[in-house]
């Protein structure tokens, strides 16, 4: 069991939510994170458009294990700012409008940084 926060909202979101809770995981949801919500946190994982370079900085010295990130327009941010602070991120290139194949996707990414294994997925 890991504990997991879920940054951004809407229907993939709440899939993803509900899909860790069945695995038996605690999932928190906020629609913008600051630092405090990392509270004994493994694994963050990013699904708003927002960037979250001053996140990950903050986060640091924090008990997250490792950072899922939905591709966009921040991911070279995101790449760059996790490997200078040696943060596992895996970068989640599938689709969320096709929801099973990123409900498979996220799920097979996050099981990757929960094991120590990280990199894009598609």
């Amino acid at each position: 069991m890991a504990r997991f926060l879920i940054v951004g909202q809407g229907h993939s979101a709440s899939m993803l939510a509900d899909a860790l809770g069945r695995e038996g995981h605690v999932v928190g949801g906020v629609a913008h994170a600051d630092r405090g919500a990392l509270e004994h946190v493994a694994i963050v994982c990013w699904l708003d458009a927002s960037s979250p370079e001053r996140f990950l900085l903050r986060s640091v010295d924090s008990s997250m294990r490792g950072f899922l990130y939905q591709a966009g327009e921040h991911e070279r941010s995101v790449s760059e700012t996790a490997t200078r602070n040696s943060i596992p991120v895996a970068i989640l290139r599938a689709d969320p409008l096709e929801i099973e194949a990123w409900l498979a996707a996220a799920l097979l990414a996050i099981g990757s940084l929960l094991e120590g294994r990280v990199g894009a997925l598609s």
